[in-house]
């Protein structure tokens, strides 16, 4: 009995208690068993997946057992405890359950994998640390230069004033000087020693490192060894870290090493020689570092137990090795790496190679993953569609260079020109032969290089990371497309993809992932033609071809191709494009995206009779009519019929009679994409397109509406610091997107006394992004009429980011006919609030915005950045004009003092904003609007030829006059207009950010300035379509 239940612990408990045997049987506990799987999630990093369940079940009976007892699921499980309602949140697909997450804690965000050390507090001591070895103090501007050290700890560390709170054992925000400064606390020197000493160095023994690889002599080292030491030397003398793309000088001072280091490739040389170089896959070609080995610890004698102040405490595979003293160390490993240099001159040349011809079939690969893309961002599916429509032929491609090892042949280079050739021969059932250059290589430099794990005789595919591949082309095309698989069909394509002949049961399949068989999952499948095909209940991977289509088909045509979901956010300043401007990669993008739909697809559709394009997700919903009336503004268009309709106008009433009795079967109504698949359907119709065509040429009989959200694409807006609504142009947006009608109507005239510029439009509530932000439910307006607004010419609507006062509705019911004179009613006026300063009100913490633009017309020339990436390179602390006072009733407005030009200076505004009059900050005026004397004055110092400044005094923050200069001959008399009517109005437009870098603390109600250089000209460039908005009104 005893070594029975030693056999079952899970179950029961025996033990020897004198005189008699206790024997205890555990009782399955739901709580106990919720706390057990929460402490697993933590350690995965806070979320796990359907598989990572099945895993942790398998691993764990009895939990499985209590969360399975009486037969009930996993959601059932978490469901029915509160325990595992209180900790966790489970995300479910038709009642399967798809992914299971730690709830958020209280408070501050955490980074990393939950567990017993706070990843907050590790940062704090952290940047204490930095702090004593910078002084003791950091301006808060300056806290970029931390970051740049230890990227992970700015998502950790958030609001820096409310983490230093926070954490005032170790740190102190201070507001003075502005805008605040970083300092260690103010207490005797020996107290911070003791509390940094708590949490760093736990340990005060010597650090001892494992046994060092063994190192060879100078006379018997590898050449290939002597090059790596060569490139350490180069990249020492470059600042220790160079981009891929500088290998070529390197290359053009040792022309000699260049075929060694590519026959490996430059990530794998790097991985080889790991006691040398860190490779970092950036975009482009990567980035190429030194590392750097504590220099103590390889000799057993550091003090710390960890690595510590950017130096490695490990042992690297191979030698030699960087320690941390570099060129200064005197413990013979700088001397090791020169010595070892020196003989890389001429040490090797280049390996001789032939060629020979081989089928494709013969030769596999050396990578586990290919990219879908070549190095100049070309999909490898275009270049197969070439191929197949006759464009390319094989032999136009570079050779594939090949190694011959123990009777097989491998690409070590081409290892995407190989999947490409294989496509080929597998489309075309011909087999292809091409010419390949058979190379000479060591067998060690290869299996540093070969990552295959199944002997190379298949690959993954990734988008941007090896740290995240897909098992088919078909995944990895539907992430570069945007439509990324969920965690339950990445679990399932992977299980696919593992089958003999990569075709699956759907019993089976849903067995093997604990799978409820039935409608559901089925659904789900056909939901995904670009990914799975379900024929007679086997499920296998979508063909590239086919998954390329349905994808190529339905992407908007200017969107530009989406980043990777899954990966780990870029540690760069996050950006936001100025809506005016458009970046030259998403023209790139539309060109190559509308080549491949007009030519492309027309190929695919000619080749294959199978081949057919669907809608990617049941978004849209087929039902028996219900005919409701028209009104004004509408939801999205909806088709609908009457249930009495006329059958003698039918002209195939059978198969009508078919299609309504089947949506009688199913309830009245069924998505689009399962109705296709339903046999009638699959009886009378080609393709999803052919029957939608059917049933919306029968709108009184079916309805056909849209359920979801849907993605239209990207608008160009003009941004406005001068007005507050969001305002697009195009009308059919009001059919195209999904969205909540408000009882509002948006009106907004502009321009008073010039030419009449206005709109009126409805106000509605609905998601949008601009650049990496999102605004939720945000409230926008679609322009129902429109004079002499920004809608030509590229421009799609106005982007207004002032405040709250100047974005108001007029009630619907209360809204007469609008024309190119009528004024807006202001009776009964309800403040809605803006997109952009809502969300980052709603976000909390210091509220800041950033305006640059370079001063020049064109693509890329300005940036709008948001919250702490205000501090980037274009904010130099140390040339700071300001703060300014910044006023928020509307406008951003500001207090004139007195303005100078030359030696004449003109004072007596009343434009405080809080006065009669209003001088603003506008980005929707193209000149800066001043009193006619000042204009006046200035053109006649500009006729004479006469040098000068014009300067603007300001209000500052603390009441002090801050002078805003301008160069007169930069500016010209283009960019100066007077107002002859009222000197009270006084407007900053575009010529400001010609010459400055604004950033609006709008937490703080200061704007401060940032000089940039800029080249004497005529005139500040300007469109001669730019509008302006002298004081909006709405």
């Amino acid at each position: 009995m005893r070594t029975f239940c030693e056999q079952h612990a899970d179950v029961f408990s025996i033990s020897d208690t004198k005189p008699h045997w206790q024997l205890m049987v555990k009782i399955p506990n739901a709580n106990a068993t919720t706390k057990k799987l929460a402490a697993y999630i933590g350690d995965r990093g806070g979320t796990v997946a359907l598989g990572d369940l099945e895993v942790w079940k398998r691993e764990n009976p009895t939990a499985a057992r209590t969360i399975h007892k009486g037969g009930r699921s996993i959601k059932d499980f978490f469901d029915g405890c509160a325990c595992a309602q209180r900790l966790l949140t489970v995300e479910s697909t038709s009642g399967i359950v798809t992914k299971v997450s730690l709830k958020a804690a209280e408070g501050p965000p955490m980074v990393g994998p939950v567990g017993s050390t706070d990843d907050r507090a590790r940062a704090a001591v952290n940047l204490a640390l930095y702090l004593r070895g910078h002084g003791g103090s950091l301006l808060a501007p300056q806290i970029h230069r931390y970051y740049a050290q230890f990227p992970k700890h700015k998502q950790v560390i958030g609001k820096l004033k409310k983490f230093c709170e926070e954490h005032g054992d170790f740190l102190v925000y201070e507001n003075d000087p502005h805008p605040g400064k970083i300092s260690l606390p103010r207490r005797p020197e020996s107290k911070p020693d003791r509390i940094l000493a708590g949490p760093c160095h736990a340990a005060s023994f010597r650090s001892k490192p494992p046994p060092a690889p063994p190192e060879m002599t100078l006379e018997s080292a590898d050449p290939v060894v002597c090059i790596a030491a060569s490139l350490a030397m180069f990249v020492r003398s470059q600042g220790g870290s160079i981009p891929g793309s500088n290998m070529s000088e390197y290359y053009k001072i040792h022309p000699s090493h260049k075929q060694v280091i590519s026959d490996a490739g430059l990530r794998a040389f790097c991985e080889r020689y790991d006691g040398l170089f860190l490779f970092e896959p950036l975009p482009g070609s990567g980035k190429l570092s030194l590392r750097s080995f504590c220099c103590h610890y390889l000799r057993g004698e550091c003090v710390h137990a960890t690595d510590h102040d950017g130096k490695l405490h490990s042992m690297p595979a191979s030698s030699p090795v960087v320690c941390s003293f570099g060129t200064k160390c005197i413990k013979g490993h700088w001397k090791r790496l020169e010595d070892l240099a020196k003989r890389s001159l001429g040490a090797v040349t280049s390996p001789a190679f032939s060629t020979t011809k081989l089928n494709v079939a013969e030769i596999r690969w050396t990578h586990d993953a290919i990219r879908v893309t070549f190095r100049d961002g070309k999909l490898l599916m275009e270049t197969l569609v070439d191929l197949l429509a006759g464009k390319l032929r094989p032999s136009d491609l570079p050779m594939v260079e090949v190694l011959e090892l123990g009777g097989s042949f491998y690409a070590i280079e081409g290892n995407r020109r190989l999947w490409i050739f294989k496509e080929l021969q597998a489309i075309t059932g011909e087999a292809l032969t091409i010419e390949v250059q058979s190379r000479k290589l060591d067998v060690k430099g290869f299996t540093q290089s070969f990552t295959s794990k199944n002997g190379g005789q298949s690959v993954e595919f990734y988008t941007k990371s090896r740290e995240r591949t897909y098992p088919s082309m078909s995944f990895a095309l539907a992430v570069f497309f945007g439509r990324v698989p969920s965690e339950l069909e990445m679990s399932i394509g992977r299980e696919v993809a593992k089958a003999p002949a990569g075709m699956m049961n759907v019993e089976a399949l849903a067995a093997a992932l604990s799978l409820e068989v039935g409608p559901g999952l089925e659904s789900q499948l056909r939901q995904r033609p670009d990914l799975f095909q379900l024929t007679r209940g086997e499920v296998s991977l979508a063909d590239c071809m086919t998954s390329f289509g349905v994808l190529a088909a339905h992407a908007a045509p200017n969107d530009q191709p989406p980043a990777d979901r899954h990966e780990e956010a870029d540690a760069a300043q996050e950006k936001l494009q100025m809506p005016e401007l458009i970046a030259g990669e998403g023209r790139h993008w539309d060109e190559s995206l509308r080549e491949i739909l007009e030519e492309t697809l027309l190929f695919l559709l000619k080749q294959s009779e199978q081949f057919h394009i669907a809608w990617l997700e049941s978004d849209y919903l087929v039902s028996l009519a219900d005919c409701p009336g028209a009104t004004g503004f509408q939801q999205p268009h909806r088709v609908d019929i009457a249930s009495n309709a006329d059958d003698s106008t039918i002209e195939a009433p059978s198969l009508e009679e078919e299609l309504s009795h089947l949506l009688r079967a199913k309830g009245g109504s069924i998505p689009l994409g399962e109705m296709e698949w339903e046999e009638v359907c699959m009886t009378h119709f080609k393709n999803l397109q052919e029957l939608a065509s059917f049933l919306e040429s029968r709108p009184r009989r079916f309805s056909v509406r849209w359920e979801g959200t849907q993605q239209v694409a990207s608008q160009r807006l003009l941004l406005d610091t001068g007005s507050s609504t969001l305002a697009f142009c195009e009308q059919s947006l009001l059919q195209q997107t999904i969205y909540e009608m408000t009882d509002f109507v948006s009106c907004n005239t502009y321009n008073p006394g010039g030419n009449y510029t206005g709109y009126w439009g409805p106000f509605v509530v609905g998601d949008l992004t601009a650049g990496n932000l999102s605004m939720h439910n945000s409230t926008y307006s679609v322009m129902a009429n429109q004079v002499g607004m920004p809608c030509s010419d590229g421009v799609e609507g106005i982007f207004g980011i002032a405040f709250q006062q100047l974005d108001a509705g007029v009630p619907i019911e209360s809204f007469s006919n609008w024309n190119d004179t009528a004024a807006c009613p202001i009776k009964n006026e309800t403040l809605l609030p803006p997109p952009l300063l809502h969300q980052l009100q709603a976000s909390g913490g210091v509220e800041m915005l950033g305006i640059y633009w370079s001063g020049d017309l064109g693509e890329e020339q300005a940036r709008l950045y948001i919250d702490e990436d205000v501090v980037n390179e274009h904010y130099d602390a140390e040339s700071v004009v300001g703060p300014v006072a910044l006023g928020e009733f509307g406008w951003f407005d500001v207090n004139i003092q007195r303005i100078s030009v030359g030696d004449e200076e003109f004072v007596g505004f009343n434009c405080t904003g809080r006065a009669i009059g209003q001088c603003t900050m506008d980005t929707g005026t193209p000149t800066l609007f001043l009193p006619q004397a000042v204009v006046n004055h200035s053109s006649q110092l500009l006729e004479q030829g006469e040098s000068g400044n014009l300067t603007i005094w300001l209000e500052g923050a603390s009441g002090e006059a801050v002078p805003v200069s301008f160069d007169l001959a930069a500016l010209g008399n283009n960019s100066l207009e007077g107002n002859a009517q009222d000197s009270s109005d006084i407007i900053l437009g575009m010529p400001l950010w010609a010459f400055y870098y604004t950033v609006f603390n709008i937490t703080g109600h200061s704007v401060s300035l940032i000089p940039h250089p800029i080249e004497a000209a005529a005139a500040i460039p300007l469109p001669e379509d730019f509008v302006a908005e002298n004081d909006p009104s709405s």
